[in-house]
């Protein structure tokens, strides 16, 4: 990864201390958001099994939870 040297960028960013101990917070954490993000994903694609699992068995079911779903987003859209 390049570092960028802020003391080239004086003028813009005086406080370069501030920036480097930025980068270093963001390089520390973006581990933990990656590893975040993807049990996220697996936790999405689960339940999008499950409800598409669930669907297969109870259709009229699906329906209904559509339906409301739908009738919930237009009275919320329509209500402004």
């Amino acid at each position: 990864m390049t570092r960028i040297n802020w003391s080239s960028f004086s003028w813009i960013a005086p406080h370069h201390s501030t920036h480097a101990q930025a980068g270093e917070f963001v390089e520390s954490v973006a581990p933990q958001a990656k590893e975040a993000a993807s049990n996220l994903y697996d936790q999405g694609s689960q339940a999008g099994e499950y409800v598409r699992k669930h669907i297969a068995q109870e259709p009229l079911a699906g329906m209904l939870v559509a339906g409301l779903i739908g009738y919930g987003l237009g009275y919320l859209i329509h209500r402004r």
